[in-house]
Order: structure tokens, then C-alpha cells, then sequence
């Protein structure tokens, strides 16, 4: 009927009918493919008879442009708001909704009709759907992003909607148009473009938000698109204030605007990535701002709303866009300057330290499968910064490049992380602030931190009664290459303003915790052999007492470690002449107490220590007044010991006594 009609009154039919909107609201979105067929059919017959028009924009004022704040003010409300745009655009818009459209014969009717809209010669030249694109591309993408964020539309048709918009700025890219769907006449188009797509990225129905990501990284494709719509997410990543308040995202629940953004950022990133592989854009998108990307990873506004408790987390956010960033950085990396590459470098390392911190915080209740590859991920991001650097793999091993990365900039990610103020005094850290120095401590590992102590002992002293950095401190007392590195007057350190401060016996279970953990770092120091003969000789007189008082704990895992830290005591017993015999006599005392105790795990770490007393040459004659005669007696009365692992523990303890002169027995 409209095709009847002479061309000047189609459009006032189209509009005064409602025939457009009733197409836009319901059959080209019908679930039958032939209802969709035909609409495509008639769109197509439509926009031919007025193909003169759309260039002419006459009818109704051409491109008029929508507000920009429309999409968002639609998506607080859940009401359609009346379209302002002309008819051709509203036509083209159909179109493309059935090129996205997932059946293929609709998709192939619609790609016929948007073709053959060659409706003659204007101006010696052909009237086609290249020259209405670029001229519709603004009002049609608002529209789109507008209906997309209509909360009243069912997820299928916005997942619809989207892919359509896709669609469009697919058509731009190969034209090298994008700059006509982003630049309008002075209106924030990329904050409302940004806005808009992080409401869909924030959608719960997963075909939303792939098709929003997908969006996004056909954006940033576009060398000219991905740089601007960076540079306002930028903006919003380093707002200075709550989260709640990101540019174009008020409605959003506080948190929920960073996780989109950061969304957003990754479909960006992951599209110009794809784009620098297939070399079909140049370096002019991300690469003007690769600091100020780095650095928005652990802004403030983005760890706050990590490690918040009651916001959603977004640390699965933060790591999809820092793996994003990291492939852009190592295909840019050859044409970028040494010194921001190192600089952007640092900037990951400390947004992945977070990031661990973030792991064992905020996902506590994640599933295992779920954090496994939240970490893997990590050491992704990591592996791929070491090769950044310059560090192969394939030639060094994974490990190795790991350390020589963290080697490089340990200090320099330490000193970003703010645990000193300005006068270098140990601030009063966070949990956020004490996991991110935890994760670092521990991808950096033994050596390293041995190298660097002089740097982070002050860290361990002024926090030294915290349990977990206590436990940090055991595991690296633990790591033989920590043992093998350290400076002795960094273990003297450790142990007199570290760990025998904790061990003096104090009431609680938070006490009770804390010194079982700081007795363990001191075993483990024994045994990593960290504690050498000088060092030793100079602390006996501190340690000694205070692991005697730990021998009368009611925890038989105390007393173990404690009877056990003696024994390492016993087997330097000769070099130790500053402990005096008095004291060593103290201590025999009360280990041969031991021997009645309840627990066997006492009663063979007490034969474990005599043992080791009994094993020493001449080791007999420290002992002061609790000779070697009353040693061998406790240990043969203990002979008969309901527990074989005690009987055993006796005998090889009466073994080593064949060490003793009879001067020394008798």
C-alpha cells in the first residue's frame, strides 16, 4: 500500500499510522523466522521508494539527534521514550536488526534488500546503503543503546538489539567511518555510548552481556573509537570518590559501575588486540594511554570496590582486563619507549599483587574451579609481563623468568604499594594493604625477599603481631633459598625483635595462635640451618629461656616445637659457652618433665632433645648439675613406654649415649 503511494506521503503515513513502531516493537523481533522474512521483505520495498529522501532529510528534520542522557534516564524507568530520529534511519535500523539476525534465510533477505537500495542518480552519483550509514550511523548506535538498556524489553530482543548495533559499526569499520557513529554536534556521545554498554555488560542474562562485549570489541577495533571511549572510561576509573558517582553510571548500585567499566575496557582492548593482529589498524588507540591504563588497575576507586564487602566483586573483572591489556602491551611493546614499557610493567605487577590479596578475601566462598582459574590467569599475566621484559621461557624455564621479573621491579612495587609514609615510618596497613605485601612476599620468593630484607624486615618487625604475616615469615623461614641467601644479621633481627617478643606467654586464643606460629618460624629457621654458630652463640642466652617457659604450655604442639627448638640448641652445645651451665641444666629439667608427659608426640620430641645433647663429644660436660648419669636414668625408665614410637625414640637416644665417658656417666 505504501509503495502506492506518491513518495512525499509515505513518510507522514509511516509515522501518523504507527507503522514504524509497531515494526520496531514486536514483528521483527517475532519468534517466526517467516514473520521476520516478510518484515525484511517490506522494510526493503519501503526504503527503496525513498531512497531520495534519506539523503535529502527533509522529512523530519534528517539526523536529529537524542539526548544524550536518554538512554540512561530509559533505563531507570523501564519506558519507551518517543523516537525523535528520522524514517530512513528508523528503516536502516530494521535492516540491520535482520543482518544480526540468528537464522540465515533472514539474514540473507535482509542483506538483499540493504543492497539493492541503489533507488537511481543523484547528483551524478549512486544513492546506496554506504552513502545512508555514515549519515544515520549517530541516531541509529543511540537508539540501539537506548533500547538496549529499556529494562521492560525481554533479554532476547536486547541481546538482539545489540547485535544489531554490532552489526552497524561493523559496516563503519570497513567504510572507516567509525567517527560518524561517535562524533555529534558537540554532545557527549562517548560517555553516552560508555554509559549505556556498561548497563548491558552489568546485565545478569548472559546472551546480554556477551553481545554487549561483543559491541565492545568491534569499538575497539577502531583505532579512533577504542581511544576515546578509553579515555572516558579512564576518567571514570580514576574519579576521585565513590564508586557510586562513575560518569554516566549513577543508577548503578555502588560497585556494580566499576565491574562494567572494567568490562568494557577488556572488550576494548581484546578487540583493538585482534585488530594490531590481523594488522588491520594502527598503533593509535590503546597506546596513547598505556600508563594511564595501567595505573586505573589498582586506582583507588577500582580496589575499593575489590575488596569491599558488601559490593560485587569485581576482581574477576580486574583480571579479564589486565590479560587483555598485558596481549595489547606485548604486541606494542617493540614501538613503545623502554621506559614507559617498564613503567606499565610495575603497574601490572601491582594491580595482579591486589588481585591475589583479592583471591583469598573476597572469594573465600567462590568455588575451587572458579579460583583455580581466577590464579591461572594470574600466573598468565605474569608469565606474559616476565616475556615482556625480556625474559624466555623457553631458554630460562617459567620459574626463572618469574624471578627475573620480580627481581627487576621488587623494590619498585614495594615502595607502590604505600606501606611507609612519607617520613618512611610503617603505616597502619589495611587487610587490603597487608595481602597485597603477603602476595608479593610469596610470587617473589626466598631469594629475593633475602636479598631485599633490608626493605621489608622493618615491615615484619612493626606488624610482627599479626598472624598472618607471622605465618608469612614461617614460609619463607621454610624456603631453603631464603636459608641460603639471608644476611645473619637479618636473622638476628627476625628472631630477637620478631619472633621472641610473641612467644612471651599472654592470655587468648589470638596469644596461643600467635605463639605457635612464632615458635614454628624459629623451628624452621633451626632446621633451614638460616641460624649459624656466631649468631647463635649471640642469641642463646635470649632464646633459651623463653623456649624453657614454652616447654610448660598446655598445648603439646608447643611443647614439641619447643623441645625440639632445643635439641638444634644442644647439637651447637659446645660454641655456645655464653649459655652457661646453670641454664643448660634449667633446660634438662625441664625436658626430662617431658618425658611423663601425656602426649607422645612430647615424649619422643623430650628423647629427640636428650638425643641430641647425648650425641655431641663432649657435649656431657655443659650439662651442670643434671648430669649425663640422670639423663641415661630418665631415658631407661621410659624404656618400657607403652608407645613404640616412644620405646624407639629411648633407644636410639640410649644409642648415642655410647658417646659418654665413664667420668661423664658416673
Amino acid at each position: 500500500i505504501l509503495c502506492c503511494c506518491d513518495v512525499g506521503r509515505v513518510g507522514t503515513l509511516l509515522e501518523s499510522a504507527h507503522v514504524l513502531s509497531r515494526l520496531e516493537e514486536g514483528p521483527v523481533f517475532d519468534r517466526s523466522a517467516q514473520v521476520r522474512m516478510s518484515v525484511q521483505r517490506s522494510v526493503g520495498k519501503v526504503s527503496r521508494k525513498l531512497a531520495f529522501c534519506f539523503l535529502d532529510g527533509g522529512q523530519t528534520g534528517g539526523d536529529e539527534r537524542v539526548e544524550a542522557s536518554s538512554s540512561i534516564s530509559t533505563a531507570q524507568s523501564g519506558r519507551a521514550t518517543p523516537s525523535s530520529t528520522s524514517t530512513g534511519c528508523r528503516l536502516l535500523s530494521l535492516i540491520l536488526v535482520g543482518l544480526s539476525d540468528d537464522i540465515e534465510c533472514v539474514r540473507k533477505i535482509a542483506s538483499e534488500e540493504i543492497h539493492s537500495l541503489e533507488g537511481g542518480e543523484r547528483g551524478g552519483g549512486s544513492v546506496g546503503a554506504k552513502d545512508m550509514l555514515p549519515k544515520y550511523a549517530n541516531s541509529m548506535l543511540r537508539n540501539f543503546l537506548r533500547d538496549a538498556t529499556r529494562v521492560s524489553v525481554a533479554a532476547d530482543k536486547r541481546a538482539r538489539i545489540l547485535s544489531a548495533a554490532t552489526r552497524l559499526l561493523k559496516e563503519l569499520t570497513e567504510q572507516s567511518n567509525m567517527n560518524s557513529a561517535l562524533i555529534g554536534s558537540g554532545d557527549p556521545n562517548a560517555a553516552s555510548i560508555k554509559a549505556s554498554l556498561c548497563v548491558c555488560l552489568n546485565d545478569d542474562h548472559t546472551e546480554v552481556y556477551e553481545a554487549a562485549f561483543n559491541c565492545g570489541r568491534v569499538l575497539g577495533a577502531d583505532g579512533f573509537s577504542s581511544g576515546l571511549l578509553i579515555g572516558t572510561i579512564l576518567d571514570s576509573l580514576h574519579h576521585d570518590g565513590s564508586s557510586a558517582s562513575l560518569i554516566g553510571e549513577e543508577h548503578l548500585p555502588s560497585g556494580y559501575g566499576v565491574s562494567s567499566s572494567l568490562s568494557l575496557l577488556e572488550s576494548l582492548l581484546r578487540g583493538h588486540n585482534t585488530a594490531l593482529g590481523e594488522k588491520t589498524i594502527g598503533h593509535d588507540g590503546p597506546h596513547l594511554h598505556l600508563r594511564d591504563i595501567s595505573a586505573a588497575l589498582h586506582s583507588k576507586v577500582v580496589l575499593d570496590a575489590i575488596f569491599a564487602k558488601d559490593k560485587k566483586a569485581v576482581s574477576s573483572t580486574v583480571v579479564g582486563a589486565c590479560d587483555a591489556f598485558v596481549d595489547v602491551i606485548v604486541t606494542e611493546a617493540p614501538s613503545c619507549e623502554q621506559s614507559d614499557v617498564s613503567v606499565v610493567v610495575e603497574h601490572i605487577l601491582i594491580a595482579t599483587m591486589y588481585l591475589l590479596a583479592a583471591t583469598d578475601e573476597t572469594d573465600a566462598n567462590a568455588a575451587p574451579s572458579s579460583r583455580l582459574h581466577h590464579r591461572s590467569t594470574i600466573d598468565a599475566i605474569l608469565g606474559k609481563a616476565a616475556a615482556i621484559c625480556g625474559c624466555d621461557h623457553n631458554r630460562d624455564g617459567i620459574q626463572q623468568s618469574r624471578s627475573h621479573l620480580m627481581r627487576r621491579h621488587f623494590r619498585n612495587v614495594l615502595t607502590a604499594l604505600q606501606l611507609k609514609d612519607g617520613g618512611g615510618e610503617i603505616l597502619h596497613l589495611s587487610s587490603r594493604e597487608l595481602g597485597a605485601f603477603d602476595a608479593l612476599i610469596r610470587s617473589s620468593g626466598g631469594t629475593i625477599v633475602a636479598e631485599n630484607y633490608d626493605a621489608v624486615g622493618p615491615i615484619f618487625e612493626a606488624h610482627a603481631s599479626a598472624s598472618n604475616m607471622m605465618s608469612l615469615l614461617e614460609t619463607l623461614a621454610s624456603d631453603d633459598s631464603f636459608a641460603e641467601t639471608i644476611d645473619q644479621s637479618n636473622v638476628s633481627s627476625i628472631i630477637e625483635y620478631v619472633i621472641l617478643p610473641n612467644l612471651v606467654w599472654g592470655v587468648g586464643g589470638l596469644s596461643a595462635a600467635l605463639r605457635k606460629i612464632s615458635l614454628a618460624t624459629l623451628f624452621s629457621l633451626f632446621r633451614g640451618d638460616s641460624i649459624e654458630g656466631p649468631t647463635l652463640a649471640t642469641l642463646a642466652p635470649q632464646i633459651s629461656p623463653v623456649l624453657r617457659s614454652n616447654l610448660k604450655d598446655d598445648d603439646p604442639s608447643m611443647k614439641e616445637l619447643a623441645c625440639h627448638c632445643i635439641g638444634d640448641i644442644f647439637d651447637c652445645i659446645v660454641a655456645l659457652s655464653t649459655l652457661g651451665r646453670k641454664e643448660v641444666s634449667a633446660l634438662c629439667i625441664e625436658v626430662s618433665k617431658l618425658l611423663e608427659d601425656e602426649s607422645n608426640i612430647v615424649r619422643i620430641a623430650a628423647c629427640g632433645a636428650f638425643k641430641s645433647l647425648l650425641s655431641v663429644p663432649s657435649g656431657q660436660a655443659f650439662c651442670g648439675d643434671f648430669t649425663p648419669k640422670l639423663i641415661l636414668q630418665q631415658l631407661q625408665i621410659h624404656s618400657n613406654d607403652p608407645c613404640y614410637l616412644v620405646r624407639d625414640a629411648v633407644s636410639n637416644a640410649l644409642d648415642d649415649s655410647a658417646t659418654c665417658t665413664a667420668s661423664d656417666v658416673s
